[in-house]
């Protein structure tokens, strides 16, 4: 009834309207809302294995990124939502040393406007040189999301059936990314050779990983993630030193 209320005498949600109605729009919907009108949901910050956290049901970062604006600060405050940009993909570039892979990083950080995807999908030729992430289209989502799960181990049939594109689009993206960043394969090779005959996998703040009994992709997952969240976790903790409130911590973001 609120939605529908806000719906009719707001323009801000006319566009929520049209094509589907706000019944379906919010279906799933589900808030532990308390009487204070506060979401208190659980956060735990060291779920994953990676250190990761995990925002379980009740939590609205674990539905659809839409919903977010139902965040309200109280008066005299606000809020903001950080994430550090093309993560995975730059420590995995700087833990392997991957060249190629450095290259389009500082490219990045020498231009604000360019994108890393958007740079290796031109390294790949199917984007333009002039390209944004705005410009490139709808294949922009696949090089992100497909070429970070190829980061991981996932094959070409993995990508094409996630990501619910043709075969020979997954194979060329999972191709592309094993021979244009050479020298991170053979790093991360190297780095799960190590730790099954270790027994354990580590980050550089210590955190371990068990390696018995983990799936392949885990072991190929751990190095570049986990030293990700460590970087998170030391953010987290200047900017509370800094005078920052951190609500929560989402994955790669607070």
């Amino acid at each position: 009834k609120v939605f529908k209320s806000m719906c009719r005498h707001d323009p801000y949600f006319e566009p929520l309207r049209v094509g589907r109605s706000m019944a379906g729009e919010f279906k799933g919907f589900s808030l532990p809302i308390g009487d204070d009108n506060r979401v208190r949901a659980t956060n735990l910050p060291f779920d994953q294995k990676t250190m990761r956290s995990s925002p379980h049901g009740g939590s609205i970062f674990a539905m659809d990124a839409r919903n977010r604006w139902l965040i309200q600060s109280p008066p005299g405050r606000s809020n903001a939502y950080i994430d550090l940009s093309s993560c995975e993909f730059v420590v995995a570039a700087a833990m392997s040393g991957d060249k190629s892979m450095l290259k389009i990083c500082d490219e990045v950080r020498a231009d604000p406007t360019k994108n890393v995807y958007v740079e290796i999908m031109k390294a790949a030729d199917v984007a333009k040189p002039g390209d944004t992430k705005k410009t490139v289209g709808p294949a922009y989502k696949a090089w992100k999301i497909g070429g970070l799960a190829t980061l991981y181990g996932q094959e070409a049939a993995g990508l094409a059936k996630n990501l619910n594109i043709p075969f020979r689009t997954a194979k060329f993206i999972h191709d592309f990314f094993h021979e244009h960043f050479a020298t991170y394969w053979r790093y991360i090779g190297n780095k799960v050779i190590r730790g099954q005959s270790r027994g354990f996998m580590e980050t550089l703040g210590g955190w371990r990983l068990d390696t018995r009994y983990q799936k392949l992709t885990t072991l190929k997952n751990f190095p570049v993630q986990s030293n990700a969240c460590e970087i998170l976790h030391l953010g987290a903790v200047k900017m509370v030193d800094s005078g920052c409130v951190i609500c929560t911590t989402v994955h790669d973001a607070v």
